[in-house]
């Protein structure tokens, strides 16, 4: 929220967010609108409450949708231009609003990406009501490839101790309902000293360490 693909591009231009050799990059922007948590307009994915991170009613749920299917369309773009459907080559990444929505695609999408990072967010309410389906008492699981997605995804979440908005231990309880109890075996969690909401120089320098050991070991794979 608030922050533009312009805002991440100049990052690149000025080397604070350094860009791996052979990869495109994709800066989608949100449109701008009043945002009630902050009663202002600025750039948003999605309306949101002045509520407690785990409300569901903090987040304006059919917003959040739109804003997951508009992204997703984005990425299926990529895959089926560049990669030939293949989209263990895609990575997805995002900070707080975007982070969520990171979060929500990876685990709800009817593809396997290469891998999810997300800055300062969690695994939102939305997703615990979409598992259970329409109805309310269904197991999406299966649709959503999550045994397949635990077994293989690669998850990095990166965090501030000082994150004021979505705090950590907080946070930590929200990976155990979400990560943890699925399985996830390629999940990491690292927490920065005095961060707060925001990202940084050491964030991003684990966020390409974490995609070049992925695309390092696809390489492997390839090989064998």
């Amino acid at each position: 929220m608030a922050e533009s693909g312009e805002y991440y591009l100049k990052k690149i231009k000025n080397g604070t967010l350094p860009v791996l050799d052979s990869f495109r990059i994709i800066l989608p922007t949100a449109d701008n609108q009043f945002v009630n948590r902050i009663q202002k307009e600025c750039i948003s994915w999605y309306n949101v409450e002045d509520m407690d991170p785990e409300e569901p009613k903090r987040y304006n749920e059919p917003e959040m949708l739109a804003s997951m299917n508009f992204l997703k369309g984005l990425i299926s773009k990529e895959a089926e231009t560049y990669y030939q459907n293949d989209y263990s080559k895609v990575f997805l990444a995002g900070f707080s609003q975007g982070c969520c929505l990171s979060f929500l695609i990876g685990l709800t999408f009817n593809h396997i990406l290469g891998g999810v990072i997300g800055f300062g967010g969690i695994v939102v309410p939305l997703f615990f009501k979409m598992i259970k389906g329409e109805d309310g008492d269904s197991d999406m699981s299966e649709s959503f490839l999550l045994r397949q997605k635990a077994e293989s995804l690669p998850v990095l979440q990166y965090h501030g101790k000082n994150d004021p908005l979505f705090q950590l231990d907080r946070v930590q309880g929200n990976v155990e309902r979400s990560w943890t109890q699925l399985g996830f075996q390629n999940y990491q969690i690292i927490s920065e000293e005095g961060l707060p909401h925001y990202t940084s120089e050491t964030g991003f320098k684990k966020m390409n360490e974490f995609i070049q050991e992925i695309v390092q070991k696809q390489g492997k794979q390839a090989k064998l």
